[in-house]
């Protein structure tokens, strides 16, 4: 394969499917895992791949009323309020807009008396001058994403069956890709315990190179830290 259309390739595979791990995106790609890895490092790096995340049914979850809000907004505190929502829990997505209102925000909520509370508690702010609210009645194509990952390492690493105290960014990598097996790189896996504040022990040693034969043997390793 030219490597110079790799990076495009790579991320329509994991457009296909983000839960593809390091080996299948090489086999699929036919270059090393030691390349992928070092391209989705890059692509992270670059901003180019923010995240992997799986897709929720929001309804099966428990958050039976989506809620399209629209919002006008002074100039001064259009920054201020993007963040705002942006940053709150239940929001899916937050857009600046032309045309009669200058944010349109997509909510999800348990039910209509959690929505009222929330959306009483945002539009509180003083720079905003008019909204309005919308209940989705129907949501006829729907593929949204939800980040939880970082919940699951919150957990001490002996709830998975290991024998360490605290999660390193090794045994977290190792851990992520074999119970979701979604292809993520150590610094992704770094990143992601830093935003989630995921306090990180020092990680073990790895082999030098990285090729599948020295991978597999440390794998093992990390295998022999569970309890028989």
């Amino acid at each position: 394969m030219a490597y110079e259309n790799l990076d495009q390739d790579l991320v329509n595979e994991l457009l296909k499917d983000g839960r593809s791990s390091l080996r299948s995106l090489a086999e699929e790609l036919d270059v090393s895992v030691t390349t992928i890895s070092n391209h989705l490092s890059d692509l992270e790096e670059e901003g180019v791949i923010r995240g992997y995340t799986p897709i929720i049914n929001y309804d099966k979850a428990g958050y039976d009323v989506t809620a399209i809000m629209q919002i006008k907004a002074e100039g001064h505190a259009l920054q201020e309020i993007t963040e705002t929502l942006r940053d709150h829990e239940q929001m899916i997505s937050v857009y600046e807009v032309t045309g009669d209102y200058d944010i349109i925000a997509i909510d999800k909520f348990k039910d209509t008396d959690d929505m009222n509370n929330e959306i009483k508690q945002l539009i509180t702010d003083p720079g905003i001058n008019q909204s309005n609210t919308s209940i989705v009645l129907n949501a006829v194509s729907e593929n949204e994403q939800f980040e939880q990952f970082t919940a699951v390492l919150h957990e001490p690493p002996e709830e998975a069956g290991y024998d360490d105290p605290a999660w390193s960014t090794v045994l977290a990598q190792h851990y992520l890709i074999e119970a979701f097996d979604v292809a993520f790189s150590r610094r992704h896996v770094r990143r992601l315990m830093h935003k989630g504040g995921v306090s990180s022990k020092r990680p073990r040693p790895e082999p030098a190179s990285a090729d599948e034969d020295e991978r597999e043997e440390f794998k093992e390793t990390v295998e022999k830290s569970r309890p028989p």
